[in-house]
């Protein structure tokens, strides 16, 4: 896929740096931290279900909100 530079492409943030502000605006909109970090195993689908039913459904709190300035844009 190619992307169409208008202007200069000095100014242009890199790939990395574009994503990285993308992901961080995504978390912003969706407003829930997701899943925690680490591994977890489960007994049964449905206890899996369960737990993601919990977690998805739970808002971030404040201390889990990213602190980037760009991330406020």
């Amino acid at each position: 896929m190619s992307m169409k530079v208008v202007g200069d492409e000095e100014k242009l943030p890199s790939y990395w740096e574009r994503f990285d502000r993308l992901q961080r605006t995504a978390g912003k909109l969706r407003g829930t931290q997701g899943a925690p970090r680490g591994v977890f195993r489960f007994t049964s689908f449905a206890e899996f279900e369960e737990w993601k039913r919990h977690h998805q459904s739970r808002p971030a709190r404040p201390e889990e909100k990213t602190s980037f300035p760009s991330a406020e844009n």
